[in-house]
């Protein structure tokens, strides 16, 4: 799935969510993130660090030329609406690990 989002001053960014998002946070953060999201809901708490990754490996899974998350999120010099993306963001990571299996009959 791929959602593009526009920051205040016009810039677009593209999102993607797809079975290889988790492995593609834990390879560049070291941590788990279905644990990360999941540390935030018990806590009832905003991480920024987490979200800023989960919206940095999101972007990277749309667009492989994303620079290092610490240069990207540099980039924004007008800013970044990360709590606006990330709840805009997050049934696409729910609604894509779910996937769809369909049953085959067999043949008699």
């Amino acid at each position: 799935m791929e959602k593009t989002l526009t920051t205040p001053s016009g810039r677009s960014v593209q999102f993607a969510s797809t079975a290889g998002l988790p492995v593609r946070y834990k390879a560049a953060f070291g941590t788990d993130m279905f644990h990360d999201l999941a540390e935030m809901e018990k806590q009832q708490t905003a991480d920024i660090s987490t979200i800023c990754q989960l919206l940095w490996a999101m972007a990277k899974t749309a667009d492989k030329s994303i620079p290092p998350v610490q240069e990207w999120l540099d980039s924004f010099t007008d800013g970044l609406p990360l709590l606006v993306w990330f709840s805009e963001l997050s049934p696409m990571i729910t609604q894509s690990m779910r996937g769809e299996v369909k049953n085959a009959q067999a043949a008699t």
